[in-house]
């Protein structure tokens, strides 16, 4: 049991180290250089956007499997914090 647990402690830091990629580098917008281009106003402009990196599926996931980590490790935190407060009275 003590080596199925730091097996999945591993596995879970690891997914949200994955997750957090997606969600910091992937899922940004993606700029290119393109040649100048005159709008009608006279304006050159050089660069278009394109989509991010990563699916829509996968940025939705990462995003949810972040807000589940974060709202069990404020739960964790409040547990332990409720714990020492209540031994030390």
């Amino acid at each position: 049991m003590r080596a199925l647990s730091s097996f999945l402690g591993v596995l879970a830091s690891l997914t949200t180290m994955g997750a957090v990629a997606v969600r910091m580098w992937w899922s940004k917008p993606r700029t290119r250089s393109t040649p100048p281009v005159q709008d009608s106003k006279g304006e050159w402009w050089l660069t278009t956007t394109d989509e991010p990196r990563a699916p829509s599926w996968l940025r939705t996931a990462a995003k949810w499997w972040l807000i589940t980590v974060v709202f069990g490790a404020t739960i964790i935190f409040l547990i332990v914090v409720i714990y020492t407060l209540i031994s030390l009275s």
